[in-house]
């Protein structure tokens, strides 16, 4: 049996997922995944829209936990 987690599909909508949670947010100039998995580790590159640096953050923040993630 396939392993779920190694499903491109899945890593797809993760990505896709991922890139809605920072609608708003940010503008996203490029992606990049740096690593297989269940959870890849993946790159946003752009600009953060300024609502307050640490207000952008908490939500971005809140955003992705609800992904599972945690944005560094």
């Amino acid at each position: 049996m396939a392993n779920p987690n190694s499903d491109p599909t899945t890593a797809a909508l993760t990505l896709q997922a991922l890139q809605r949670a920072l609608l708003g947010l940010m503008e996203i100039e490029s992606v990049k995944v740096l690593t297989a998995g269940p959870h890849p580790a993946v790159e946003f590159t752009g600009r953060v829209r300024d609502l307050g640096e640490e207000a952008t953050f908490d939500e971005i923040l809140e955003r992705f936990a609800a992904l599972g993630y945690t944005p560094l």
